[in-house]
């Protein structure tokens, strides 16, 4: 009897967690897109009136904002100084290393990749262009995950309990 206790204790622990993991995903993801939109204000910023290096701006930005978010932009930067590689090919290479440490999905990368293919290929001025139609794309995309976000999370915790009562009661 008291093995049958502890196991479905085990059982409900492991479902709850699993639910507020869930949930949790869906909370960061809001954050690291709000990150990402400052980030990329910062480098507004950076190209219309500090005209600084990109490899200088990207590791300005990576030093002022969160930790996961800013690798994408020291890691580019790290690219661009070693290697010498082109700016495009640092920002794919850089988004797809960070990537599985960031809680974004599949548009999120994809609008973040589209700004990767005009880097350092134009003037001050289609570059800032650029990064404003990213940032409104990324301001889209944080009202839907603030839309999912809201939807979502107490549903993945109450499932997670639920399901955990649900096997409990199945296998007992």
């Amino acid at each position: 009897m008291v093995i049958k206790l502890v196991g479905s204790a085990m059982v409900i622990t492991a479902t709850t967690v699993l639910g507020i993991v869930f949930a949790r995903f869906k909370t960061d993801r809001v954050r690291q897109l709000r990150c990402l939109i400052s980030a990329l204000n910062i480098f507004e910023t950076e190209v219309k009136f500090s005209l600084s290096m990109l490899p200088d701006a990207f590791i300005k930005i990576s030093r002022s904002i969160d930790e996961k978010v800013g690798e994408i932009f020291s890691y580019t930067a790290q690219q661009i100084s070693q290697y010498r590689i082109s700016a495009s090919d640092a920002w794919t290479t850089a988004l797809n290393r960070v990537k599985p440490n960031l809680c974004i999905v599949k548009e999120d990368t994809e609008i973040l990749l589209s700004l990767g293919s005009s880097l350092g290929e134009m003037d001050a001025e289609n570059q800032i262009k650029s990064v404003r139609l990213v940032i409104e794309q990324l301001k889209h995309q944080e009202l839907k995950a603030e839309e999912d976000r809201a939807k979502g999370e107490r549903l993945f915790r109450s499932l997670g309990v639920l399901s955990g009562l649900a096997i409990v009661i199945i296998l007992f």
